[in-house]
């Protein structure tokens, strides 16, 4: 025999043959002792032979009488509960006396009230009907239940006396089992609930006024609706009826829009919720004719409700109630007006924002930002030169959420606005907004700027205008750098040509590495560690090993490292040469801790050798045997 085959022989396995009549038979004999934590596997050889009869129905005729015989016989609960849950399955008439003898014991009543409810045959009910009048307790209820779960007609008049039963679990378990029995008896039964059990009957009733929907008998349910949205019932039940009418009669908008005018909150909202989606500019006259009627806490989904509708005639209404006193109001009204303002309202909604706090504020800001089309561009775009500081500003915002390109031109000119806020949130709102063609201005704003703030936020705006990759770009600020004659306009440009990775800035910047000014020199270094690549790697090693200024090795070592542990495409083992290059430079503690912190992200074994290497170090050692140990475990998993 060949290796291959001896391993084939080895490591297949037979699948287990079906079990027989003989291991059902066997199987059956073990199970009336069985307990809970026991071996199975007597119950798995009999659910299996089950499953595989299920499709022989003289066989399975033959299993579930042997199942019921055992079943009948003296056996453990836990063996009971098996069988019974098999039966629940496959039971028929045959099952039902073995179920049936189980009934009335509290130890045994709710497994067989579980396959009772299940077995589709009349006997199955009759079994629990003829046990109830002899039960007692938690046994007759679960067997109520039992009753109302399988929907079970017959069972009406043996319930309907329970109701006034002084057993008021029964009677409560009585309600609820008849809201499930889809019969015009158990509606009568309910409705002739009185006292303490009559918010329970009503409940009872409205669902089952929506099962005999479900059924397709329409016209009692019209009929049990109409009963429960009585005057004189409670709010809830005459919100449910009124739900139920509206989805079940045709002619229900003259009661619906009854509730809606009238003065019960309940009714109002339930009316709001069911007018809301039906269409119409009709409906829309009615929704706004109600909405000043109605209290204050039933306007917020009114108005809501009105701009889903999508219909502009609410406009108006939506912005009279910004000015309500009430806040609630007022946020629903803006929210509404993100759906169906248009440019006519964007003063309002800068004012708001303006003037607004909290919840309010951010609605107001949400609906500038969301506001669809040209016109309203437009209008932002016009309230950026006019108006109060405080408008001025919220516009800019808009501009800038909405990304709105045809802002920018304007946005350069108030970015010299003698208002420094204006000035700020001008440049800020260019960060979204700019293109290739603000950069020249951007350029002149960052050569007059008079402070730090404003020179950090135009450099800002022109590393953002600058990644829209649009003409002049780079060359325009490498050409600027070159030209600028004040140092803190060079070293923001030096910052800005660090940020774009692009070829064009790197000689310049390498220029200003031999600067004579101290302060331009470590501009340029601090760009070059800001470069995203590694073209800028062999400037920084160079500083880091070898310049005279200690100050400048330390700031380029930082950057080399960090611009080292850059994800790239490069193997894990290339980017620990460049680490370990970094490490050579290194003369400080936290310099090493730093190639330590970067190590674990190149996971290769020349990784973890370096991190071994300086454990030998006790300014880092407890560092590297945890970069050691992470190395360790990623190894690991990889194998």
């Amino acid at each position: 025999m060949t290796f291959a085959a001896l391993a084939f022989l080895l490591l297949w396995q037979a699948p287990a043959a079906p079990p027989s009549w003989a291991d059902f038979e066997t199987a059956l004999g073990k199970l009336p002792a069985y307990e809970h934590g026991q071996n199975r596997e007597p119950l798995a050889t009999v659910s299996e032979f089950v499953r595989r009869s299920l499709a022989d129905s003289a066989a399975l005729g033959k299993v579930e009488a042997r199942l019921a015989e055992v079943l009948r016989g003296q056996a453990t609960h836990a063996a009971q509960d098996f069988l019974c849950r098999e039966l629940s399955v496959i039971g028929t008439e045959v099952s039902v006396p073995a179920l049936g003898g189980l009934l009335l014991d509290a130890a045994t009543s709710d497994m067989a009230r579980y396959a009772l409810e299940r077995i589709p045959v009349p006997a199955a009910a009759d079994a629990l009907l003829q046990a109830l009048p002899k039960a007692a307790g938690k046994v007759k209820v679960g067997i109520i239940g039992s009753l109302g779960a399988r929907g079970e007609a017959r069972s009406v008049p043996a319930l309907q006396p329970l109701l006034a039963s002084p057993d008021a679990g029964a009677a409560g378990a009585a309600i609820a089992a008849l809201a499930h029995i889809a019969d015009p008896r158990a509606l009568a039964a309910l409705a002739g609930v009185k006292g303490a059990l009559l918010p329970q009957a009503l409940e009872a009733r409205l669902q089952l006024a929506d099962l005999l929907v479900r059924r397709g008998d329409r016209t009692r349910a019209l009929a049990a609706y109409r009963q429960l949205y009585a005057p004189a019932n409670p709010a809830p039940i005459r919100a449910g009826a009124l739900r139920g009418l509206a989805a079940s009669d045709n002619n229900a908008l003259p009661t619906l829009r009854a509730a809606l005018l009238g003065s019960e909150p309940a009714l109002q909202t339930a009316a709001i919720s069911l007018l809301a989606p039906m269409p119409g500019a009709n409906m829309t006259a009615l929704l706004l004719e109600a909405l000043p009627r109605l209290p204050p806490a039933a306007r917020a989904p009114m108005l809501t409700a009105l701009a889903d509708r999508g219909d502009a005639s609410a406009r108006p209404a939506l912005v009279s109630a910004t000015k309500s006193d009430t806040p609630a109001e007022r946020i629903a009204a803006l929210e509404g007006l993100a759906r169906l303002g248009d440019a006519s309202v964007v003063g309002l909604l800068a004012q708001t924002a303006a003037s607004a706090t909290g919840a309010e504020q951010a609605a107001a800001r949400n609906a500038l930002a969301r506001l669809p089309g040209a016109p309203v561009d437009a209008a932002i775009v016009a309230g950026l030169t006019a108006g109060s500081a405080e408008v001025r500003i919220e516009l800019m915002r808009a501009a800038a959420s909405r990304g709105l390109r045809a802002a920018a031109e304007t946005l350069v000119k108030t970015a010299r606005d003698s208002d420094a806020q204006i000035r700020r949130e001008s440049l800020r709102a260019l960060r979204e907004t700019a293109g290739g063609a603000q950069v020249p201005a951007l350029l002149e704003l960052l050569n007059a700027a008079s402070s730090a703030a404003d020179r950090r936020e135009t450099e800002r705006a022109l590393s953002s205008a600058l990644r829209a990759g649009e003409p002049p770009g780079v060359a325009a600020v490498v050409a600027a750098c070159e030209s600028a004659s004040q140092t803190e306009t060079r070293i923001s440009l030096f910052g800005v040509l660090g940020r774009t990775g692009d070829p064009q800035a790197l000689p310049p910047l390498r220029r200003a590495l031999g600067d004579s000014s101290a302060e331009i020199q470590r501009a340029a270094i601090l760009a070059l560690g800001e470069w995203p690549g590694a073209a800028a790697l062999p400037d920084l090693i160079k500083i880091a090993s070898s310049d005279p200024n200690a100050a400048f090795r330390v700031l380029a070592l930082r950057g080399y490292i960090k611009l080292a542990a850059l994800p790239s495409e490069r193997p894990p083992r290339e980017t620990v040469k460049l680490l370990a290059e970094g490490l050579g430079a290194a003369q400080r503690p936290d310099e090493k801790k730093l190639v330590l912190a970067a190590l674990p992200g190149a996971v290769c074994p020349e990784a973890l050798a370096l991190a071994e290497s300086l454990r030998s170090d006790p300014a880092v050692a407890a560092e590297a045997k945890a970069a050691a140990d992470r190395l360790r475990r990623a190894l690991g998993s990889r194998r």
